[in-house]
C-alpha cells in the first residue's frame, strides 16, 4: 500500500518501525502512537521482516482502519538492521519535516515518542536520542550495552548515554545526510548512526525515556531465541554479536563519517 501523494506533500512526521513476529502486540502499540500524535499530520511506515506469525494479516487489518499506516514486507528475512534502514529510507523519500525511528516490539511508550518529537521542534536540534533508564534485562545484555558505548566512544571520542537506542528522532535533512554514510546491509545501524552523528558534529540531545516489557502475551521475542541463563545468551545472539563485531571493524571508515560504499 502507498501513501497518497497529497498526504506525502504535507506530511509533518514519518515514524519508521521494523517488525518481526509482533502480531500480538503491534495493534496496541500503533494505536497508542496514534493517540499520542492525534494533532500531528503523521504516517507510520512498518517494515515487516518476513514474519512467520500473523503480523502481515494484522498489519493489513490495521492499514484498512483509520490508522495512518503503510506496511512493506521484505521478500527475504534480512534482519533488524537492514529493515531499520529500509524504513528510514522510505521515510526520507516522503520528505516530512521530521522522522522518528523506533522498534516495533512496543517496548517504548507513545508519550515518549511524542517527547522526542516535541524536542525536535525546539531550536536547532537535529537528532534526539531516547536514553533508556533501568532495564530488567539479563546481565549479558547490560554488559553488551556497556561495551558498545565504549566502541562508539573509541570511534568518535564521545560516549553516548545509550549508544544502541532504537528510539531516535531526526530532522529529515540530518537523516538524509547520515543515510549517505550508512551501508544498506549494516547489522547495527543505530551504533553506526551514533558514531557518524558525533563524528559529523551533528547537534544531538539525549532525553530520558521509559521502557516496558514487550507487548503481547509472550515476553520473549523470537529474534534471539531463549538465553541459556542470565549470564549466557543464546547461540543465535552470540553468532549475531560475532558477525556484527566483525562488520563494525570492517566499516571503521563509515562510522568515522566517511561515505558508504556502493554496496549500500
Amino acid at each position: 500500500m502507498e501513501l497518497a501523494s497529497e498526504r506525502k506533500a504535507r506530511l509533518d512526521l514519518a515514524i519508521a518501525l521494523p517488525v518481526y513476529n509482533e502480531a500480538c502486540g503491534i495493534a496496541e502499540f500503533l494505536n497508542e502512537i496514534a493517540a499520542s500524535f492525534f494533532d500531528v499530520n503523521f504516517a507510520v511506515i512498518v517494515v515487516d521482516d518476513c514474519s512467520t506469525d500473523l503480523t502481515k494479516q494484522e498489519l493489513d487489518r490495521l492499514a484498512s482502519s483509520r490508522l495512518n499506516l503503510v506496511s512493506q514486507r521484505n521478500t527475504n528475512n534480512l534482519g533488524h538492521g537492514p529493515s531499520t534502514i529500509s524504513g528510514l529510507k522510505i521515510a526520507v523519500s516522503w520528505n516530512p519535516q521530521f522522522v522518528i525511528a523506533v522498534d516495533g516490539d512496543g517496548q517504548f511508550l507513545g508519550k515518549d515518542l511524542r517527547k522526542v518529537y516535541d524536542e525536535l521542534r525546539r531550536g536547532q536540534i537535529r537528532i534526539v536520542e531516547g536514553v533508556r533508564g533501568h532495564q530488567d534485562v539479563p546481565l549479558f545484555r547490560k554488559a553488551v550495552s556497556f561495551m558498545v558505548r565504549v566502541l562508539v566512544g573509541i570511534r568518535c571520542s564521545a560516549i553516548p548515554q545509550d549508544a544502541n537506542t532504537p528510539l531516535r528522532g531526526y530532522r529529515t535533512e540530518a537523516l538524509k545526510e547520515i543515510l549517505a554514510f550508512l551501508p544498506g546491509d549494516a547489522m547495527t545501524p543505530n551504533l553506526l548512526i551514533s558514531a557518524i552523528a558525533r563524528s559529523e558534529r551533528v547537534n544531538i540531545i539525549e532525553v530520558p525515556v521509559a521502557t516496558r516489557s514487550r507487548r503481547g502475551p509472550v515476553q520473549q521475542g523470537s529474534t534471539w531465541g531463549r538465553p541459556m541463563s542470565d549470564y549466557l545468551p543464546s547461540r543465535i545472539f552470540l553468532r549475531f554479536c560475532s558477525r556484527a563485531l566483525y562488520q563494525w571493524f570492517s566499516l571503521r571508515n563509515v562510522s568515522k563519517g566517511r561515505r558508504a560504499s556502493k554496496r549500500s
